[in-house]
């Protein structure tokens, strides 16, 4: 189970679009969108700083940026699950499925339990169609540089 005590054996990264559109499975379902990346069995040791990129892990899903079809601002969000012993193989193949990593999480409670897990908001994105849809100039009492932040 994902019960940790002291150090996990291996730590999940999720990283999702919060807000991208939902789809029906074929069972009639309605379902979120795929992850955006996927490393599973990441090595973690409390005494070093932990770096999860392309070389760490497993890649269960390679990292793609989002996707944007819509103007509306799209939250990122990267989840990090600690497990007490690394996923076995037969779930790094793919994401969905019964023997897909969600299913193995969700059967070992590794979104649950919010001690074994730590959610992070990482950016915010949002797709401009036409250059002429940004304000053209900075609203009034803004210095000489100004952003639009989330």
């Amino acid at each position: 189970d994902a019960d940790v005590e002291g150090d996990p054996g291996s730590v999940v990264l999720v990283a999702r679009d919060a807000d991208a559109p939902l789809h029906r499975g074929p069972d009639n379902r309605i379902y979120p969108s795929a992850p955006l990346w996927v490393v599973a069995n990441a090595p973690f040791n409390a005494q070093v700083a932990t770096e999860i990129d392309g070389t760490t892990g497993t890649q269960v899903i390679p990292y793609q940026g989002p996707v944007l079809k819509d103007e509306y601002v799209h939250r990122i969000f990267f989840s990090v699950m600690a497990l007490k012993y690394k996923v076995p193989d037969a779930f790094l193949h793919s994401w969905e499925g019964p023997f897909g990593l969600e299913h193995y999480l969700q059967r070992h409670r590794a979104f649950e339990d919010p001690t074994k897990r730590a959610d992070y908001l990482m950016t915010a994105v949002q797709h401009f169609d036409k250059a002429s849809q940004r304000p053209k100039k900075k609203p009034k009492g803004a210095g000489s540089s100004w952003f639009k932040f989330w």
